[in-house]
C-alpha cells in the first residue's frame, strides 16, 4: 500500500513593495501660484485615504457570497478481500480425505486461499462450536465466497453462521467422522454391546447393500468375531422397499430380522407374495406378521431412520457409521478391514 504523503501548504512568494514615483515638481521659472511641496504630499495623502473608504465600504456593504458547496472526493476503493477457505482435519481419521473437496472449490472458486488446520487447535475448536459443525473433514470459506461468480451456483451446499459458510456435511457424501453417531436404540443388532459398532443404513433393493450384507459382513464377522457388532437402519428408496423394510422390522418383532433380512438380500424379489413366503419359511405367526404390516408405528419407524439418515448425510445406500466415520458406499474388503482394524486400536 502506497504511504501517504504529507501535504504541504503552498505560501504566495512575498511581493516585493512597489517603488513610490517620483513627483515632478515645476521649476521655479514657471508661472507662479506653485503648491508648496508639504501641501501636496498631504493632499495625495487625504485622497488615499479616502479612496481605500469607499472601498472598504463597498465591499463590506456587498452580500457575502453563498459558500461553495464541499466537494467530497471519492473514497478510496477498499482492496478486494480475498475468498479463503479453511480446512479443518481429523488427524485421528485416517481416511478422511480432503483433497477431492478442495480442488472441487478451487474449481469452482478462482484464487481461493487455502489454510489446514488440526482439529485439536484453538482456532479449529471456536470454529466448530460457533458454526454447530458437525463432522470433520470441515469447510470453512470467510464472507468473501459471496463475491465469487460461481457462489450462486454453490450456494445450495453451503450453510451460513454469522460471517463464515461452511460446506454442508449433509451434501457431500464423502469419508468423514462424525462427532456422534446416528441412534442404535431399538434398532435391529447382532449384539447388545461389542468393542466396536457399525451402522448400515441400507434399501433392500440396493445391490451394494446385498453386496454388503453376503460379503462384507460375513468376512467383518470372521475376521474380528464378537469385536464388533452390525445395527441396520432402513433407508427405503421407493415404494416397494418401502414395504420390504417395514416387513423387516415385523419380522424382527418376532426375532428373526436377520434370518429375514438374508432371505431378503439373497431373494430376487420384494413383492407381498414373496415377503409372505419367507415370513412362512421361517415359521412366523403370519397373524401377527399380516397385523404389523398395516401397523402405522412400524411405518413410523422405517420412515424416521430415513429421516435421520438424511439428517447426517446419508445421500445414498449402503452408507456405513464406523465409529462415527461415514462411508458410502463399500470399500474393498481389505480398506475395510483396516478401517475397523484402526478403530478398534484407537
Amino acid at each position: 500500500m502506497a504511504k501517504k504523503h504529507d501535504k504541504k501548504a503552498k505560501v504566495a512568494a512575498p511581493v516585493e513593495p512597489a517603488q513610490p514615483k517620483e513627483i515632478s515638481v515645476p521649476p521655479e521659472d514657471e508661472p507662479t501660484h506653485a503648491i508648496p511641496k508639504q501641501w501636496l504630499y498631504a493632499g495625495l495623502a487625504v485622497v488615499a485615504i479616502a479612496i481605500v473608504a469607499v472601498l472598504w465600504y463597498a465591499f463590506s456593504a456587498a452580500p457575502a457570497p453563498a459558500s461553495t458547496p464541499t466537494v467530497l472526493l471519492p473514497a478510496a476503493s477498499p482492496v478486494p478481500m480475498s475468498t479463503k477457505l479453511v480446512v479443518i482435519k481429523d488427524a485421528s481419521c485416517l481416511v478422511c480425505n480432503s483433497k477431492n473437496v478442495v480442488e472441487i472449490m478451487q474449481q469452482a472458486f478462482s484464487g481461493i486461499e487455502v489454510a489446514e488446520i488440526d482439529s485439536q487447535s484453538p482456532e479449529a475448536k471456536t470454529l466448530v462450536a460457533s458454526l454447530g459443525i458437525r463432522a470433520l473433514p470441515a469447510y470453512v470459506f470467510n464472507s468473501a465466497v459471496e463475491n465469487e461468480a460461481n457462489f450462486s451456483l454453490m450456494a445450495g451446499g453451503l450453510a451460513k453462521s454469522g460471517n463464515n459458510y461452511f460446506v454442508d456435511d449433509r451434501v457431500r457424501g464423502l469419508i468423514e467422522r462424525y462427532f456422534d453417531q446416528p441412534s442404535t436404540e431399538g434398532e435391529p443388532a447382532t449384539a447388545a454391546s461389542a468393542d466396536l459398532t457399525i451402522i448400515e443404513f441400507a434399501d433392500p433393493a440396493c445391490g451394494a447393500c446385498r453386496a454388503f450384507y453376503t460379503e462384507s459382513k460375513p468376512m467383518l464377522e470372521q475376521a474380528f468375531g464378537d469385536r464388533v457388532r452390525f445395527v441396520f437402519k432402513s433407508l427405503p428408496l421407493s415404494e416397494d422397499t418401502v414395504n420390504a423394510s417395514i416387513a423387516m422390522d415385523c419380522a424382527g418383532g418376532q426375532g428373526k430380522f436377520w434370518e429375514f433380512a438374508g432371505l431378503l438380500f439373497n431373494g430376487t424379489g420384494f413383492d407381498n407374495v414373496t415377503l409372505e413366503s419367507y415370513a412362512e419359511s421361517l415359521g412366523l405367526n403370519t397373524t401377527a406378521y399380516n397385523a404389523c404390516l398395516t401397523d402405522q408405528a412400524r411405518l413410523d419407524e422405517v420412515m424416521l431412520d430415513r429421516s435421520e439418515g438424511i439428517t447426517y448425510g446419508v445421500s445414498g445406500t449402503p452408507t456405513l457409521f464406523i465409529n462415527g466415520i461415514k462411508i458410502t458406499g463399500v470399500p474393498a474388503d481389505e480398506d475395510l478391514k483396516a478401517i475397523v482394524e484402526t478403530e478398534l486400536a484407537a
